[in-house]
């Protein structure tokens, strides 16, 4: 973690004179790295419960503290260090699922041992610290040392309870057990279990929903069971001979016991009743039974799905230990091996590598390559000193490449007061054609046309407010006078619709009508007289709901008009209104720009079909994200070459006028492209997980802080877009198809998630999940049109309501949908890759 050396230094800024990595994004995963680091350490650094043989103490310490909580002085017996021998060479670290021993820990009869009560779990104490490999998961620590006489004190066990709130001190001499608090080290209990002198381990088990202890002591036939909140002690014998380690089922309504004679054999047993259920055959012999071991070993997984039980075989060595592993749902063992290298654990624990551990090593080029910012081949030229790429085509001077103006225009701030627009000067002296043709054709919208005076109205305050969730003034007041109210959840803030809402909506209800009929409302004054009844009732329900059903029947001709109309809705046809009042003075120019015929008061030229800027679709396309060939000129494409990691732009000739070589930029998978208002590009990178923003010579301007948080990281993104979420601000909002996360999001260029739909990393076919989406939009309707190509949909989501509509297979008959686009004309485009 130390990158203050010259070399270090000297490579940062390199990286960021060369434009491949910026200076504030390196800053962040530096301190990301730096803060990861300090919150993996602060899991691991919990409470320690310590044994210190030499010193003869128990200690309770605060790791992230470094402080001692709390210490007493242990009875014990006096001895010389001649007196203890190792009854097993090493701590077995065993592998969590297989349960093969992946390592062994080494420890000295005088070495402090304990165990570590942390947020990731509790594991056995090694003093090694973060230098430790792996970190051996254990609810229990056993002594590795007996003594050759018959000490009336001492050695000391150490259980930890499942729910981590109970210390079991366990005196193997004198025979009895403490229960202490492990958050305030009071006693809760003291047992008195046998005579001193003993010298076998007193196994134990919290069965904690009958809120008990249960007991065995190696050299007898019963279960000792200890009420853990009277102390009381009764016994049970389950007929099953002497009785050795036990440990509580992940059920916690049984219990596995080790039965050492007349038979060797490992019980199962009913907790309530302690009724043996099962056995399971043991091979080999048990330590116990033939020499000075304190216990045989039994151990149970993290996960609670394997338990480890070891025995030993004189093949191929005496005394070879041999570990039998059981599937605890199962109730059976699955498999069996010997450990073969000669030595004998005196524990068991299950290794879970130590997350500090690769820290230790991390240097700076490490953390470059691991967050995707250079790839090795460019980190290994810089640090050879290679001088940068310098020969690049004119074309891909910045100042060469002209954003599209309506984007411009997204950048600075419209006037709250919006007069009528002038004509443009080559407008000015030509006269209207008798009828200009229109996007819609209704009466309804024919309106918008016509000239009016100027109001003192901005259509993108209604935009925002369409998003606006926020209750007005009134409805807070409203809320705050009524306390019964406040315990039924409000649909939608409360809000003024405005003046004309009753007339906007008539407009909307009259057009749906005639769509569906094809009767035009406004020639039939008691149809027009109903829609108009219909609206006034539909805003004071939007006033306050996001959505209202319509449900008319037998308007006309015994059509009836069933509908949804949302909030959403009315707001942009009050913004449409309103922005078409300022363009009425704007007309359809008399020639074609692309092939110079007559356009003959057509938007759309009839000869080659271009489109020209119609002040609707203008409308429209401020409130959308921003088409692929945004920027570029007319006939223009911009391509990615994922294989040969090139962008290239070709003219309406197919001519290639501008490339980005796979030598000039760092992405390994490049899809996608667009271009952004300052003139960069927005690239995709599915290899890299990365989203970039790249200038034209492949600097990297900006890229998504994916190490920020588990939420922000991606798997194989395959698009990315924008739009500007405030037309009347320079600010943009990026969409992202998170696709191997099945998952699609919106950020902001500071990092911060706004939106997203599915749930990250898991795929499916309900209303809140995806699988593998592969395309995006926000529509000029303010929804997002998701092609959920795994499911064979095309889902339009809105933000507050979620789905609003779905194309599926069974109305539209797709199989794998990879792109969906709303057009100017409401119409939805799908390209379906399996049909």
């Amino acid at each position: 973690m130390n990158i203050s050396g010259p070399e270090d230094l000297a490579l940062i800024n390199q990286l960021i004179d060369r434009g491949l990595v910026e200076k504030t994004t390196l800053i962040g995963m530096l301190e990301s790295q730096r803060e990861a680091y300090e919150q993996q350490e602060q899991q691991l650094r919990g409470k320690l419960f310590l044994i210190d043989p030499q010193a003869q103490q128990l200690r309770v310490m605060d790791l992230a503290q470094d402080s001692i909580l709390y210490q007493r002085e242990l009875p014990h017996s006096k001895s010389r260090p001649g007196d203890w021998e190792k009854w097993g060479s090493h701590l077995a670290l065993l592998h969590l699922t297989g349960g093969s021993q992946q390592a062994a820990l080494d420890w000295e009869l005088s070495q402090p041992y304990g165990l570590v009560m942390s947020e990731s779990g509790v594991y056995n104490y090694d003093p090694r610290g973060v230098q430790a490999e792996w970190l051996g998961h254990s609810h229990s620590r056993l002594y590795g040392g007996v003594c050759k006489g018959n000490p009336s004190n001492g050695p000391y066990d150490l259980h930890i309870s499942p729910d981590g709130e109970l210390l079991a001190l366990c005196d193997r001499g004198a025979g009895v057990i403490e229960i202490l608090s492990t958050a305030s080290c009071e006693t809760r209990l003291q047992i008195k279990l046998r005579p001193p002198g003993g010298s076998g381990a007193l196994n134990l088990a919290f069965d904690l929903a009958r809120e008990r202890l249960l007991i065995t002591d190696q050299s007898s036939s019963q279960i000792s069971m200890i009420d853990l909140k009277s102390g009381e002690l009764s016994q049970h014998k389950p007929g099953l001979g002497i009785l050795g380690n036990l440990v509580m089922a992940p059920d916690g309504e049984h219990v596995y016991v080790l039965s050492l004679k007349p038979n060797q054999e490992l019980a199962y047993l009913r907790a309530r009743d302690l009724h043996v259920v099962k056995t399971i055959l043991i091979k080999g012999d048990l330590y116990r039974n033939q020499g000075s071991d304190p216990c045989d070993l039994l151990a149970i997984s993290p996960d609670r799905e394997h338990l480890v039980a070891m025995s030993y075989l004189h093949a191929p060595n005496p005394h070879t230990p041999l570990l039998t592993v059981v599937d605890t749902q199962q109730v059976k063992a699955i498999r069996r091996y010997s450990l073969k290298d000669g030595g004998k654990p005196c524990q068991l624990l299950f290794a879970v590598a130590n997350p500090l551990r690769p820290w230790q090593h991390k240097d700076l080029r490490a953390m470059l390559l691991a967050s995707g910012m250079v790839d090795a081949a460019t980190l290994e030229a810089v640090l050879r000193g290679d001088p940068p790429a310098q020969n690049f085509p004119p074309a891909m001077e910045i100042e060469d490449f002209r954003p599209d103006p309506y984007l411009a225009e997204i950048r600075s701030a419209m006037p709250t007061s919006m007069p009528t627009a002038d004509p443009a000067p080559d407008q000015a002296q030509r006269q209207p054609l008798p009828a200009p043709r229109v996007e819609t054709q209704s009466p309804a919208t024919q309106a918008m046309f016509s000239p009016a005076e100027p109001v003192e109205l901005d259509p993108w305050n209604l935009i925002t407010q369409a998003l606006d969730t926020s209750p007005t003034a009134e409805a807070q007041s409203n809320t705050e006078a009524s306390p019964e109210s406040s315990s039924e959840a409000t649909p939608a803030p409360l809000i003024e619709l405005g003046a004309d809402a009753a007339e906007r909506l008539s407009e909307l209800l009259a057009a749906r009508f005639e769509a569906r009929s094809g009767f035009d409302p406004s020639s039939r004054p008691q149809l027009m007289a109903q829609l108009n009844q219909e609206a006034e009732r539909l805003c004071e329900v939007l006033s306050r709901e996001f959505e209202a059903t319509v449900a008319l029947d037998k308007l006309a001709e015994g059509h009836d008009l069933k509908t949804v109309v949302r909030r959403r809705e009315l707001r942009l046809a009050q913004a449409q209104f309103a922005w078409m009042r300022t363009q009425s003075g704007v007309i359809v120019p008399l020639d074609c720009p692309s092939c110079h015929q007559k356009l003959m008061g057509h938007w759309d030229c009839q000869v080659c079909g271009f489109e020209l800027d119609s002040p609707l679709r203008r409308f429209k396309r401020r409130l959308g994200s921003a088409e692929p060939t945004v920027g570029l000129a007319a006939g223009h494409l911009l391509l990615p070459d994922p294989q040969q990691r090139r962008l290239i732009e070709l003219d309406a000739r197919k001519q290639v006028v501008w490339q980005l070589e796979a030598d000039q930029h760092s992405c390994e998978y490049p899809l996608s492209p667009i271009l952004l208002p300052s003139g960069n590009l927005l690239v995709t990178d599915r290899d890299r997980n990365q989203i970039y923003e790249l200038g034209r010579r492949g600097r990297i301007h900006w890229s998504l802080q994916t190490f920020s948080s588990p939420r922000h990281q991606l798997n194989s993104p395959v698009r990315a877009g924008y739009y500007a979420p405030d037309p009347n601000a320079a600010d943009l909002h990026y969409l992202i198809v998170d696709q191997g996360h099945h998952r699609v999001l919106e950020v902001d260029p500071a990092h911060q998630i706004h939106w997203e739909f599915g749930e990250q990393g898991q795929a499916g076919d309900d209303a809140q999940h995806l699988d593998s989406p592969s395309d995006l939009q926000y529509t000029s309707d303010l929804t997002y049109l998701i092609c959920d190509s795994g499911n064979g949909r095309v889902l339009e989501v809105e933000r507050e309501t979620g789905i609003e509509r779905s194309f599926d297979a069974a109305s539209y008959g797709l199989v794998r949908p990879v792109l969906a686009r709303r057009l100017w004309n409401g119409q939805t485009l799908i390209v379906d890759a399996g049909a």
